[in-house]
């Protein structure tokens, strides 16, 4: 209940053909423990040292807030009946509802991933932290995060990206359903379907390195391109994120690439 992140396969705590409900991570719980500890603290300190009943009341608060603190639960509720999506959260014996959106002014949903090397203070070699993110759009050019994942691998470490691909798909698409918005999502691995002209480059790259000999270089290294909600191409090369071709030191990264861009660009000529 401390953590800070919750994995996807725990996001959805209630889901009907009316309402889709996702956990949010509680921040509360950690202030319900140190309200429980003074409770405890206020306790013992009033039986040895005599305070009489003005420390039993204090201990008595600090055990109350304690226990609407634990019992606290927040979540995101997507409610297709009254089409708004809500943020709340449950005490014992009252709801509290911080924010809502009316789907109306709801733009699209996206589905964003990123990938970064990291060499750790504590840690004797380098890790990856591999973060997913779900946000929807606002037609006021807003943003509004509905779930935020983190997760840090060793690099021999890491687990499956296309497994962990079709799972926060799933989790996305059951948001854009039920909100009835477009899902947009990077293009983290090859799909069936390219959505921009950037994921048709990146399939292109895939084959390209899928059909490579195994003794060449290229086939150990991990390279995919996808499009950020932004619209600015992102390259990324064993989990490092570049955002040009020039920032790319391994000339055959780069040529690899190039190559697939010139693929792309190839049956245009042919009609020109």
């Amino acid at each position: 209940m401390l953590n800070a992140f919750i994995p996807p396969e725990h996001l959805i705590k209630d889901e009907t053909a009316t309402c889709l409900v996702l956990a949010r991570p509680n921040p509360l719980y950690r202030w319900g423990v140190i309200s429980l500890i003074l409770a405890v603290v206020t306790g013992v300190a009033t039986a040895l040292l005599g305070m009489g009943w003005g420390g039993w009341l204090v201990a008595t608060v600090y055990a109350g807030l304690a226990l609407l603190l634990l019992t606290s639960r927040r979540a995101i509720i997507i409610d297709l009946a009254q089409q708004t999506l809500f943020f709340t959260t449950h005490y014992r014996f009252f709801d509290h509802q911080s924010r809502f959106f009316h789907f109306g002014k709801i733009d699209k949903v996206y589905l964003d991933f990123e990938t970064h090397l990291h060499q750790g203070a504590l840690m004797p070699r380098n890790y990856t932290r591999r973060q997913w993110f779900i946000f929807v759009t606002l037609y006021d050019e807003r943003t509004v995060t509905l779930v935020r994942y983190r997760a840090d691998y060793p690099v021999d470490q890491e687990p499956n990206l296309y497994n962990e691909t079709q799972v926060w798909e799933r989790l996305a698409k059951k948001i854009a359903t039920a909100t009835g918005k477009l899902l947009i999502t990077t293009a983290t691995v090859p799909s069936r379907a390219p959505r921009t002209f950037i994921d048709v480059i990146d399939q292109i790259v895939q084959r390209r390195l899928n059909a490579l000999p195994d003794a060449d270089p290229l086939n150990r290294q991990t390279v995919r391109l996808r499009s950020h909600p932004s619209g600015h191409m992102e390259i990324m090369v064993n989990g490092v994120t570049h955002h040009t071709l020039d920032e790319l030191n391994d000339e055959n990264v780069r040529q690899l690439i190039q190559q697939a861009i010139d693929e792309w660009h190839e049956p245009k000529r042919l009609w020109s």
